[in-house]
């Protein structure tokens, strides 16, 4: 589970519950003035209080590990090879969640070149030890935590936003183009 400190501890809680390892990597990306891929940007204070939540739930669960991370570019390089190690130990498929930024450009940020190379470590896997993968890109996310402002807000979201201000929506081109949307 990659995050940057978002309000997953008592989902955390529950899974440790039932005696299953979990990996968090914590993202320092959009905290102060550390910049790689910001989707969430938070204050150093509001990070230091998740890792000091984080900590505390791993003296309670030994089987919580907390890795530290100064990119979000390094997380699905770095962590892709534990996971797959255990899915393949386990003998469990494995589900990743790819980006549409890949589409965008690969070299066009870090972000997307590491969604590829997890993508990759995948393929990687399946082809050399026949384990079984799946990638999954979402297009157009909407739902809780939809981005509504900035270069990788949604539709879905602006719309949103507008709607509430009671702003016009505004389409663009001839209004016949037509999206998948993923909740």
């Amino acid at each position: 589970m990659n995050t940057n400190g978002s309000k997953m501890i008592k989902e955390l809680e529950a899974i440790l519950k039932n005696r299953i390892m979990v990996i968090v990597t914590l993202s320092f990306d959009g905290t102060g003035d550390v910049h790689d891929y910001v989707r969430w940007p938070i204050k150093w204070k509001k990070y230091i209080k998740s890792v000091q939540a984080y900590k505390k739930l791993q003296k309670q669960f030994p089987l919580l590990k907390l890795n530290f991370w100064t990119t979000v570019s390094c997380l699905n390089v770095a962590n892709m090879p534990n996971i797959l190690d255990y899915a393949r130990d386990k003998e469990v498929p494995v589900v990743y969640a790819g980006s549409s930024s890949f589409h965008h450009g690969l070299y066009k940020s870090p972000y997307a070149w590491s969604k590829w190379s997890g993508e990759e470590l995948c393929k990687l896997y399946s082809n050399v030890y026949n384990l079984k993968t799946s990638i999954c890109r979402f297009y157009n996310v909407y739902g809780p935590h939809q981005l509504d402002e900035g270069d990788y807000s949604t539709v879905i979201g602006i719309f949103q936003r507008k709607y509430n201000a009671k702003e016009p929506l505004t389409i663009t081109g001839d209004g016949q183009q037509r999206r998948d949307f993923t909740h």
